[in-house]
């Protein structure tokens, strides 16, 4: 059985005259198996296929382009982290089963064709190790992956503050206060230059931090307490099983 929980699916619009098969080293754990365009439908169907012998929790799925000039150009792709199904259950993308993604597509006019080919280029295996030959995919999917480890961090030490403080009437809404004082930090450090502050999207930690922020707030609203010794230890749990995950080896090709 298949099971898929992503923390996060990126797809970008792929723009496709003509896409062929996958042709890239079959080292990749992850292979192309078919593909099928759907052409009363705005997408394509990408089965992809787990020819190694590793539980993988992540990959990515890019268009590459041959440029003129003997250059490639990869304009969109499509990743997906299972993670968090594996967390729970112990399985994700598995030896020798398959998955299949829809990519969405627009039809443009071009002034020449465009040979385009779809490839995997990053590949996470459960136990720690990556292929990697999509760097910014790889390091899109690793920040996220921190930023969940490093929330779960900042709301863990947030609630045992709080737990430990006998002048906290209302446990919850001083977690909230506490947590919207570490955002407004955290923000005030950003960096500039990151393409998600510069889009008003925020970074990954901070996003995931609000998440948690609001959840909680909800619970203030209703005048109800959260049940903190038991998120806390819930949290710490989830922490121990991301660790391994949040520090990935690349492998040689």
């Amino acid at each position: 059985m298949k099971v898929r929980f992503p923390l996060f699916v990126s797809v970008l619009v792929l723009f496709l005259p003509t896409i062929h098969a996958q042709s890239q080293s079959p080292k990749m754990g992850v292979v192309i198996q078919s593909t099928e365009d759907n052409s009363d439908k705005p997408t394509i169907t990408v089965h992809l296929l787990n020819i190694s012998n590793k539980e993988v929790t992540a990959f990515n799925l890019s268009v590459q382009q041959a440029l003129p000039d003997g250059k490639t150009f990869k304009p969109s792709a499509h990743t997906e982290d299972m993670l968090g199904g594996y967390l729970l259950h112990g399985k994700a993308f598995s030896p020798n089963s398959t998955v299949d993604v829809q990519i969405g597509k627009i039809l443009v006019q071009i002034p020449k064709p465009v040979d385009e080919t779809m490839v995997v280029d990053v590949v996470i295996y459960a136990d720690g190790t990556a292929q990697v030959q999509n760097q910014d995919r790889f390091k899109d999917i690793m920040d996220q992956r921190t930023a969940r480890f490093q929330t779960l961090e900042k709301v863990d030490d947030t609630i045992e503050k709080v737990l430990a403080d006998p002048a906290a009437e209302h446990p919850t809404a001083s977690v909230v206060a506490h947590l919207k004082g570490v955002l407004d930090d955290d923000q005030k450090k950003a960096d500039t230059d990151n393409r998600a502050v510069i889009q008003g999207n925020g970074s990954p930690g901070e996003m995931q931090l609000e998440s948690e922020i609001r959840n909680l707030s909800r619970l203030v609203n209703r005048n109800q307490e959260a049940p903190l010794d038991k998120m806390l230890q819930q949290n710490k749990s989830e922490l121990a099983k991301l660790a391994p995950h949040v520090h990935v080896t690349e492998i040689q090709q």
